[in-house]
């Protein structure tokens, strides 16, 4: 399979730091997230992929969804998503100094050291101390017609509280084990740089692509406030390929990138 990425999105070398903004350049289309989907046949670990995109969710906030938040409606077509939380909102509530001779804290306003008397102007580090947020996302919808809607209506079914427990802690499972299943998984299908935020650009990337999402809609649907972090996921609201008229899609560049001259 050709690179879905375009030129830099497959680094040589043992260790490559993701970026969906250096690395996701389309919406790699229903076909290749089909692909990947079919090759995943234990039902957590497909779903769990399945709902980190169509919530356009960070992947812990896909692994600790509880089926309470879930409303099927049949009758309207659509599942409606409710007191889904954001688990990246955090305030500082106060500042200390860290004394980087000895490592002993210290109040924000004091001079010295209080164990080794070094001067902290010269030799102290200056953190914040934060505590969480508790905000949630504008409620939003998921059309039960798109595609893995009726996998997520069927993973549903029965279920109260976390969708995705461990059975040794009874707590949701953490983003390192998703990244080590997503990654696996992925380069069965050729996308040998999978990871958790890629399902996250890409329901962004299809939203703004097939639905013509603007801006604020976009905000709306994922959470996200500033326009920096939106434009990481979502390199243009809508493609100027569209208004020049040429048909382009993640297959396609690729395709381009790596033809010959």
């Amino acid at each position: 399979m050709p690179n879905v990425w375009g030129k830099g999105g497959i680094h040589e070398g043992k260790y490559h730091r993701h970026s969906v903004e250096n690395d996701v350049r389309f919406f790699a289309g229903w076909k290749i997230l089909k692909e990947l989907y079919q090759k995943i046949e234990q039902p957590t670990y497909r779903s769990v992929g399945i709902f980190a995109f169509k919530l356009a969710a960070r992947i812990t906030e896909a692994l600790n969804t509880e089926a309470e938040m879930f409303v099927i409606d049949q009758e309207g077509g659509f599942i409606f998503v409710r007191n889904f939380p954001i688990l990246k909102r955090w305030k500082a509530i106060d500042k200390v100094v860290f004394c980087q001779r000895c490592g002993t804290r210290n109040n924000k306003f004091d001079m010295a050291c209080s164990k080794c008397g070094a001067n902290l102007v010269h030799s102290g580090k200056r953190k914040f101390i934060t505590e969480r947020q508790t905000v949630y996302r504008i409620p939003f919808y998921i059309k039960l017609a798109e595609p893995f809607s009726d996998e997520m209506v069927k993973f549903l079914e029965g279920k109260k509280g976390l969708l995705f427990p461990s059975p040794y802690t009874g707590k949701a499972y953490t983003r390192n084990w998703a990244y080590n299943i997503i990654k696996d998984y992925g380069k069965t299908v050729g996308l040998n740089n999978l990871y958790n935020h890629w399902f996250r650009s890409q329901r962004l990337m299809q939203l703004a692509t097939e639905y013509k999402f603007n801006r604020e809609e976009l905000k709306v649907f994922s959470g996200i406030i500033k326009d920096e972090t939106l434009d990481h996921y979502v390199k243009q609201i809508q493609p100027y390929t569209e208004k020049l008229g040429i048909e382009m899609d993640s297959q396609r560049f690729a395709e381009l990138m790596e033809k010959k001259c």
